[in-house]
């Protein structure tokens, strides 16, 4: 609105703001104000839209401090129909000043009393300002007209602040309502010889009356003063129930992520109190409910650890989480550390099959065991899982021990279909069984129908799913675990009535249950599923009939150290020029006829070796070149295969492991130059494989096992780096004891072959090498071995 002033016959406009800047200069400016109270409304509202309202209150408050004038003024600032913006709003140290000005005027009923969003307005103002003495009259002013519903929150905010300061004058403002039954007033009888009674009483009203009107927001302060209160005094037990209250609201409010933080907030600072009783499971399933995986991950984590350390006693700030919320958290790839954590709050509770699949797959075999005794039941993948978990890698007498346990229980209570119980005992054997470096025919068997006696579930659990390890994989681990296996074997064959069977009965069941067309289709399929199985299940049905050869297969003997699988490979060709390399054409090659694993063949009788497949060829090389110790070379040609054919891969520029292929031979290639890399320490090799399979999902165990390997043979030649030498050296003299006459004779024959093609010397008699006596025995000893 702009002023019009009058100058003869000319009208002039000018600004209201300008012309009261004007005004002020005069030294009749007191004069001139007072004429201006009738309208001192509009001249305010004017005055507001400028930004000069505030300079109008200071003077009426210094110059003229007229009661009615400053009771329109608070008024009309607190006049809804005028939506005020942050410059528009009056500073609340005016507002202040202004309402104690005519208070004494109100108390005596010469003034009328101000409207409703007036005194809301000056009770803001005076909580701001810590004036506590006026606020006791503005809270009677606003109950002449309160209904004690949720319009009248500004009444428990004036309560709420006092209670701060003075708690005996906010209790007494409480108690018309509470006498009344207008507020929620249940109050435990342990509040009161709590030593601040006073300040409870009013913060638990104020708190349990916003969540009653589902005021969610203003309920968090009243929580955020008990809390307070409790922590300076004492902890009362009702008062903390009203906590967790509060808390479980604020979580399932809909829409608000500051109430959920708030609550996130609050439980992480009771955990953290050790006089609060710990957490029940109902709040942190509530709350971690609502966060997604990764937040209810980091809340739970951000809880005090239960875990005692060597020589501690367990201190738990908060019950465990329900069996689900567990499980939640297991399958968000957590660390092993939380692993642990939460396998440790699972003791006390039944856990689905989920989680103990979870540990399994992690490779925290101790803590599976553990979890298992307590499990009343698994599935087939849990169990698989478990054997696979405890089979694999560098395995004790007592991790096969169980592995064949969870076997046997599995067939006790699994499934009632024989064809998935026969499955479940072929791919068992095959985990828990070991491969036997030469592989010795067997003879075929006649498999004759099962009698009614025999077909029933007691006799498929009496099938045995363990598989007899043989003399020399016995002698692998040493006397002490044989001895340990062998009792662990008795003491279960005497708990089930069970005694140990060979690998190949499970496959015998599977023949005569479902026929031998069916099983080795089924055969096939499971090989090709678990191509770390591929060889061993060739082993175990030789008797019936023989598993096509595969490259996963021949890969998977090799990362179980049977390097002599190769033998029984038709190596192709391969060419490297300008750093990039090429498989050439083997089509016009003729198959080999020499004898694998250099078994003696009857004579006329020759084997044909397995030709790799175009994708395969580059593995093969790989694995070829890491039995010959060129890791380098090696390690190349396995960059090559984890690339499109098309696009061949360069030294110079390795491929990212996100274009890693899954092909069936990458896994156990890569396990089989992984083991290569840490005999040898070259760790900066095994790093690069490691990045070819680091986005493969099942290269988990492989990954475990070779920082592993890193942690226990690096280990050792940091801390005693000249042992270490001297035990590589003592290694290549005993080796040389055993096969160095082979090899010298070896070398002698291929010498004077050459010789004799070239027609430099006739060939020559063989050399006929003199042995003395302790190196007979040795040798003897060495083949006994």
């Amino acid at each position: 609105m702009e002023a019009c002033l009058a100058t003869g016959s000319e009208k002039r406009w000018i600004d209201p703001a300008s012309a009261y800047k004007q005004l002020r200069q005069s030294p009749l400016f007191s004069h001139h104000l007072v004429s201006l109270f009738p309208r001192i409304r509009t001249l305010y509202a004017n005055l507001r839209a400028a930004g000069c309202h505030e300079e109008l209150l200071s003077d009426l408050l210094l110059r003229a401090p007229n009661h009615r004038v400053l009771r329109e003024i608070l008024n009309e600032e607190a006049d809804s129909e005028h939506p005020q913006t942050e410059k528009e709003r009056l500073r609340l140290s005016l507002v202040a000043q202004a309402y104690r000005v005519i208070a004494p005027s109100i108390k005596r009923k010469v003034l009328a009393r101000l409207s409703r969003p007036a005194l809301v307005g000056v009770s803001r103002a005076l909580r701001e300002e810590d004036a506590n003495d006026l606020l006791t009259s503005v809270f009677y002013e606003l109950s002449a007209t309160a209904k004690w519903d949720r319009r009248d929150w500004p009444l428990l905010e004036i309560a709420l602040h006092l209670a701060r300061t003075d708690p005996q004058a906010a209790v007494k403002l409480l108690h018309y309502p509470l006498a009344l039954g207008k507020l929620p007033g249940h109050i435990d009888g342990s509040i009161a010889e709590h030593p601040r009674a006073a300040s409870l009483v009013v913060q638990i009203t104020v708190a349990r009356a916003a969540l009653q009107w589902k005021k969610h927001v203003r309920a968090t302060r009243a929580i955020d003063d008990l809390l307070d209160t409790l922590r300076s005094s004492k902890i009362d037990p009702a008062a903390v129930e009203l906590i967790l209250e509060a808390i479980r609201t604020a979580d399932v409010a809909p829409g608000d992520d500051n109430l959920s933080a708030w609550a996130h907030e609050k439980l992480l600072l009771m955990a953290n109190d050790s006089r609060f009783p710990p957490l029940p499971t109902s709040a942190i399933n509530l709350h971690m409910e609502g966060l997604s995986l990764s937040n209810a991950l980091d809340f739970y984590l951000a809880l005090p650890n239960p875990v005692p350390g060597p020589g501690q006693e367990s201190v738990r700030r908060y019950n465990p989480p329900s069996a689900r919320q567990i499980t939640r958290l297991a399958l968000a790839n957590p660390p092993p550390t939380a692993l642990r954590r939460l396998a440790y709050d699972a003791r006390s509770q039944p856990m689905p099959p989920e989680f103990l699949r979870t540990l399994a797959d992690a490779g925290l075999l101790a803590v599976a065991e553990a979890i298992y005794y307590r499990s009343s039941a698994i599935d087939e993948r849990t169990a698989l899982a478990l054997i696979r978990a405890f089979t694999r890698g560098h395995r004790s007498a007592q991790r096969t021990a169980f592995a064949k346990r969870v076997a046997r229980e599995y067939l006790a209570t699994g499934p009632g279909d024989e064809t998935k119980r026969a499955l479940f005992r072929v791919r068992s054997d095959a985990l828990i069984g070991r491969p036997q470096e030469k592989v010795v025919p067997l003879n075929p068997v006649v498999l004759e129908p099962p009698s009614p006696v025999d077909s029933g579930p007691l006799a498929n659990i009496q099938l045995q799913t363990d598989i007899l390890r043989s003399p020399a994989n016995a002698s692998e681990s040493g006397a002490g675990a044989a001895a340990a296996e062998s009792a662990a074997e008795q003491r279960m064959a005497a708990e089930t009535g069970m005694q140990p069977g060979d690998g190949a009965e499970s496959v015998a069941a599977l023949t005569s249950l479902i026929g031998e067309e069916a099983a080795f289709k089924h055969l096939v399929q499971m090989a090709e599923d678990e191509p770390f199985l591929a060889r061993r299940l060739t082993v175990m049905a030789r008797p019936w009939f023989v598993l096509p050869p595969s490259g996963a297969a021949f890969a998977a003997a090799c990362a179980n150290a049977k390097w002599k699988a190769l033998n029984d490979v038709q190596l192709p060709s391969v060419l490297e020029r300008d750093g990039t390399l090429f498989i050439l054409d083997r089509s016009a090659a003729p198959p080999s006829t020499q004898p694998a694993d250099g078994n003696d063949k009857a004579e006329g009788e020759v084997e044909a070796k397995y030709a790799p497949t175009e994708a395969e060829a580059p593995f093969v090389v790989s694995l070829v070149r890491a039995r010959a110790g060129r890791l380098a070379s090696a390690v190349k040609w396995f960059e090559h295969a984890c690339v499109s054919p098309s696009s061949p891969a360069s030294p110079s520029s390795p491929q990212s492991s996100l274009s890693v292929p899954s092909h069936p031979m990458l896994l156990p290639t890569a396990s089989a130059l992984l083991q290569k890399c840490a005999i040898r320490l070259r760790w900066d090799l095994g790093f690069r494989v490691l990045r070819q399979i680091a986005t493969n999902d099942a290269a988990l165990h492989i990954i475990l096992r070779w920082f592993s390997d890193m942690g226990r043979l690096g280990g050792r030649v940091d801390k005693a780096p000249q042992a270490w030498e001297r035990e590589k050296k003592n290694m290549r003299k005993r080796l040389w004891r055993l096969h160095g006459r082979e090899i010298v004779r070896h070398e002698i024959e291929g010498m004077e072959a050459k010789w004799e093609r070239r027609g430099v010397m006739p060939r020559p008699p063989p050399v006929a090498l003199p042995k003395g006596k302790k190196e007979e025995v040795k040798e003897k000893e060495a083949i006994k071995a």
